[in-house]
């Protein structure tokens, strides 16, 4: 059985700047569990197209959540700059408020 899945480029706000990220959702579900996935060490290569990223992305859509991947500051076209991982822990609050946010997704 195979899944549809919407995917969207996004922008959410941190206390940075603008984080771009991907958005994907289950089509025609409702009530879905969130997801937000971080990707490896912004200064040795990582951002959200890594080929784990990429996979858990697709892998947990495919199982009906819906997941956001996202660019840390200052990696691909997210502004601001490395933030020795204390500004990046509010990268990942703002995108875990973000996808809360979404209608139809449920953060537990």
């Amino acid at each position: 059985m195979s899944v549809r899945m919407d995917h969207q480029h996004i922008t959410f706000l941190s206390d940075d700047g603008a984080c771009e990220g991907i958005y994907a959702h289950p089509d025609e579900a409702t009530h879905v569990p969130g997801l937000v996935l971080c990707h490896p060490h912004p200064l040795h290569g990582g951002d959200m197209e890594n080929n784990v990223i990429r996979a858990f992305a697709a892998a947990f859509t495919a199982a009906g959540f819906a997941v956001l991947r996202f660019n840390f500051r200052g990696v691909g076209k997210s502004t601001g700059y490395y933030a020795e991982g204390v500004g990046e822990q509010g990268d990942a609050q703002a995108a875990l408020t973000w996808i809360a946010a979404q209608p139809g997704v449920d953060i537990a």
